[in-house]
């Protein structure tokens, strides 16, 4: 079969591509029928063979879209880089300035070392232009720094065209992100976009940690300030340029080396400086070292000094020195939440820190509970309530040691304000709910009793009527107490609330005030209470107790007819099957309103039934 002839198979020429001939191979690159996979990988070993292929032609004619999508990236790189080599006039149809790109995106995630070959030198900037934005957003720094020659860094650094010097200022700022050593290709390219004397190179070469000395130099005697103040990033800075950058006119350069310049040199300059912000962003600076911060005036600003304190570096025995020295409002950095506030620290200086101070550090975050239980016990009651504010917080809940300290403190509080707010605390022990029920404070007593009221009602909606009735049981001689609360609100929440006993009914039932009675008397629903109540005062009854979990039997009901407790009479006499004998007997009740709830009921029965006509 005939390489060169357009009707042989395509099956065919693609064996014939594996020929050892080059000259069958190169036949087959610019037969028409090689199917497109097959002529990529040849136009990429033999990229004058691309144009000169018919069918790149009929792509062009039939579908202008099938250059793009048939030729690949590393075949229009190879045809670009063969017509650059040999001075031909590039292809507008193919080249295009959107294809070229592709294909050098493409070499570039490749580490493909042909990209360096012509694009760095094209005699058309925008190709030029292109190329290095390229090296950027592909974040293929790194592949440039290792790779590209010699060449390619002192074309691109010494090129004629503008916005192509910028662009490679703007790559060597990536690449110096990236590495610890400069390249003396790297070194040599600063200097050369450094003698272009553009402002826009510049600031971008001041971004540049590693640039060299002699750049530093040449930037730190530019007219622009945002030059100036970037320069404050660089480890190579001389010291003549340091001086005169650290006693900037401007402030903004000075504060800008105070708070970014590693280098110990500005560092002392910076010391003395006569605008407190530049003292206080030095003091700051995490970079600076301890020999530095042993050098600030203890009599300095207080913003000053509290810097001084907060930085990482001072230790324990500068701190201490600046807090015993310094002024007052130093002691302000033991309300900062970033503060690492030791135990230590804290009782060396507790008496001389001001009830302002202790206010806001009884407010912040991350205290050491030895801290959390000296503020617990001091005379303010502010402060304290702060303290007791954190057992509702991030890990306030957690049942530590030191958390369930803090609630039995608070829990006997002179304050009642500090009262209140831990009164519901679930975490509470029976002792001190039931202190806490017997509080002087009303209100106090109020939360208590409510509290108690909504975990019986929660008890009573779990599955396990046990635990209800081991609550109800361990808690029920506190409500029966809490129905002769001197409060009305107290007395009324529990005439309201389903839960409560029915001996604390029982009493609420003849109060005083007509809305607490009222409250009693409107139960028509059995309180569980009832029949623990009985079960536990009759353990030798025989026979069923109970209709259902609540309700009582008919026996019951009769034992229930009898009481001496009204509350449990008038539910009797409402209840529907209540035997006609006991109704009787409550008609004749000596309460008046459990007589008028059993002849309601009687009257009810012996209404006559309307016959349906």
């Amino acid at each position: 079969m005939n390489a060169s002839d357009p009707t042989t198979p395509p099956e065919i020429l693609a064996s014939l591509a594996q020929s050892p001939e080059t000259s069958v191979r190169l036949a087959v690159a610019q037969n028409p029928n090689t199917p497109v996979e097959v002529l990529n990988t040849l136009w990429n070993k033999f990229p004058e063979t691309l144009l000169a292929n018919p069918i790149v032609a009929f792509w062009e004619l039939t579908e202008p879209a099938a250059l793009q999508k048939n030729i690949s990236p590393e075949s229009h790189l190879a045809s670009y880089n063969h017509l650059r080599k040999i001075g031909a006039e590039l292809a507008p149809h193919i080249h295009t300035l959107e294809c070229l790109k592709k294909a050098i995106e493409h070499a570039f995630r490749q580490e493909d070392m042909r990209v360096f070959e012509h694009a760095p030198f094209d005699p058309v900037a925008e190709v030029r232009l292109m190329f290095v934005k390229t090296a950027i957003s592909s974040s293929s720094g790194r592949f440039f720094n290792v790779k590209a020659p010699e060449s390619s860094w002192q074309n691109l650094s010494n090129d004629p065209h503008p916005a192509v010097r910028r662009s490679f200022a703007e790559l060597l700022r990536v690449i110096s992100g990236h590495i610890e050593q400069p390249s003396s290709h790297f070194i040599q390219a600063t200097r050369a976009l450094a003698a272009s004397n553009d402002e826009e190179v510049f600031l971008e070469l001041a971004k540049c940690p590693s640039i060299p000395g002699d750049v530093v130099q040449r930037l730190a005697l530019s007219d622009s300030l945002d030059i100036r103040c970037t320069l404050a990033h660089c480890s190579n800075t001389p010291q003549e340029s340091i001086k005169r950058l650290c006693h900037d006119l401007y402030e903004s350069v000075r504060l800008a080396f105070a708070k970014n310049c590693p280098l110990e040199h500005a560092h002392e300059v910076l010391l003395k400086d006569p605008s407190q912000k530049v003292r206080e962003t030095l003091a700051s600076n995490y970079r600076v070292s301890r020999q530095i911060l042993l050098q600030f005036d203890l009599k300095d600003d207080p913003a000053v000094l509290r810097n001084v304190v907060l930085n990482s570096h001072a230790g324990e025995e500068l701190r201490n020195r600046i807090l015993i020295e310094g002024h007052p409002d130093v002691k302000q950095v033991f309300a900062y939440d970033g503060f690492r506030l030791t135990p230590q620290l804290y009782f060396a200086h507790k008496n001389t820190i001001s009830k302002a101070i202790l206010s806001k550090l009884s407010r912040r975050t991350g205290l050491h509970p030895e801290i959390v239980a000296d503020l617990a016990t001091n005379p303010d009651a502010s402060i304290r309530h702060s303290i007791a504010h954190r057992l509702r917080g991030q890990y306030g809940w957690r049942d530590t040691p030191a958390n369930l300290a803090l609630l039995e403190r608070f829990s006997t509080d002179p304050d009642q304000e500090i009262r209140k707010l831990v009164c519901t605390d679930p975490r509470l022990t029976a002792k001190q709910t039931a202190h806490l029920a017997r509080d002087s404070d009303p209100e106090v007593r109020h939360q208590v009793i409510g509290h108690i009221l909504r975990s019986l009602e929660k008890h009573r909606n779990c599955d396990r009527t046990s635990s209800y009735a081991a609550f109800y049981r361990k808690i029920c001689p506190l409500l029966v107490e809490a129905a002769n609360d001197p409060a009305a609100s107290v007395r009324l929440l529990l005439a309201g609330a389903r839960e409560t006993p029915p001996s604390a009914l029982g009493i609420l039932f003849d109060d005083q005030d007509d809305n607490i009675r009222s409250a009693a008397r409107r139960h028509s629903i059995w309180p569980f209470g009832a029949m623990l109540d009985f079960e536990n005062d009759h353990p030798k009854f025989k026979g069923p107790t109970r209709h259902g979990d609540t309700s009582p039997s008919l026996s019951v009901l009769h034992h229930f007819a009898q009481s001496r407790n009204p509350f449990l009479r008038q539910l009797t006499a409402q209840c529907s099957r209540t035997g006609m004998r006991d109704l009787l007997a409550l008609a004749a009740d000596s309460h008046p309103f459990v007589r008028e709830t059993a002849l309601a009921r009687i009257s009810k029965r012996k209404k006559p039934k309307t016959s349906a006509i």
